[in-house]
């Protein structure tokens, strides 16, 4: 799980949170209930970071470090998350 929640925080940073700003600035200004949910949803993925990755007290850059740098390793996070 500790890197599924590592990938998921860097999904939300770098697409997911740009997309949805970008979005209510020029769509639907009226959906900040949905940019709430987003931020508590990447807090808890950052909370599931051990203190050593991150931990829930990082910026949006240094959270998702790459201490093992594997560009070629593919994780399956979702048959990760059902196995443990």
């Amino acid at each position: 799980m500790t890197e599924c929640a590592v990938l998921q925080v860097g999904f939300i940073d770098y697409v997911v949170h740009p997309l949805w700003e970008t979005w209510a600035d020029l769509v639907q200004p009226n959906c900040q209930d949905i940019l709430d949910t987003l931020e508590d949803n990447r807090n808890w993925y950052v909370n599931q970071v051990p203190s050593g990755r991150g931990g829930g007290s990082v910026s949006r850059q240094d959270d998702v470090s790459d201490e093992d740098d594997d560009d070629d390793e593919f994780v399956d996070c979702e048959s990760s998350a059902t196995s443990q």
